[in-house]
């Protein structure tokens, strides 16, 4: 049994302790905290990485002409050309002799009546004149029914690897306000959400030798140094770590529990209170059955 002295210095320590952990708790929560800045920053650097093309070289120095190629096959014979215009109306020669049967030439304009000549002999018919030049190209016809999908074409070669992008902006600031401590039942402490309570990735925290209530005594529960549980009319804590180990009997469970608090004896009978006010008046009951 503890004198009130021994309590009050107990409760002391065990203030220091809880203190204690909350600083240490507050820091690895501070640490969390940068960790998730940094993490921030890094997803919004490469967001914001993009390829940029650069800029265009400078042009190069010309090259020496190259000897000239050798002469390409004839073309084909153009088509061919339209007529000239007719030539002015030459002086009346000597008449020759009769030359070869030449091409017909364009009709020229109607000239005056000139005097009769001799009747010539009929001359031989001449060669084939040369190919006109080529005429002027024709207009663009009309544009044509358009066509039916060719069948799919076959997969492309992978590209090259694009150049990393530019480093990304700095995240926004990660906040605890939807975060908790939860006791969670074992000893240990955590970072939990708020709305779930589901702990946060990361470690959890436990204070070896601080004091813990655990309840009742559970023969399958593991107890660390520190437990606080209820047997019996007495409170038991923890001075090793076991499991299935009774307090309160002989040998084996006196190296592992010591007394920590005892049910105090009853109290003496109080004084006979004063009378009460009178209740409200209750509410009108149903009729009741007729009597015969």
């Amino acid at each position: 049994m503890l004198r009130p002295e021994e309590k009050q210095e107990l409760a002391t320590v065990v203030v220091t302790l809880i203190q204690a952990s909350n600083a240490a708790m507050l820091a690895k929560m501070s640490a969390l905290e940068t960790r998730n800045q940094f993490l921030e920053a890094k997803v919004l650097e490469l967001e914001a990485r993009a390829p940029v093309p650069g800029p265009p070289g400078e042009k190069g120095i010309q090259g020496e002409p190259g000897l000239p190629g050798e002469p390409g096959p004839s073309g084909p014979a153009g088509a061919e050309g339209p007529a000239g215009p007719p030539g002015p109306q030459g002086e009346r020669g000597e008449t020759g002799e009769a030359g070869a049967h030449g091409a017909p030439g364009p009709a020229g304009e109607r000239g005056e009546m000139g005097e009769k000549g001799l009747a010539g002999d009929r001359g031989e018919r001449g060669d084939v004149g040369p190919q006109g030049v080529q005429g002027l190209a024709g207009r663009d016809g009309l544009p044509g029914v358009p066509g039916a999908t060719g069948p799919q074409g076959e997969k492309g070669l992978d590209g090259l690897h694009g150049k990393d992008g530019a480093p990304g902006r700095d995240g926004r600031d990660g906040t605890l306000e939807n975060a908790t401590v939860k006791d969670m039942g074992d000893g240990s402490w955590a970072l939990c959400f708020k709305d779930s309570g589901e702990p946060l990735p990361g470690d959890r925290f436990r204070f070896p030798g601080v004091p813990q209530w655990h309840g009742t005594f559970t023969e399958s529960k593991d107890y660390e140094p520190g437990a606080l549980v209820r047997w019996g009319r007495k409170v038991y804590i923890a001075k090793n770590p076991g499991t299935g180990i009774v307090p309160g009997l002989p040998g084996i469970s006196q190296q592992m529990w010591d007394v920590f608090s005892e049910e105090g004896r009853q109290g003496k009978t109080g004084d006979r209170g004063d009378k009460g006010d009178p209740g409200p008046r209750g509410e009108k009951g149903d009729k009741g059955p007729e009597r015969w």
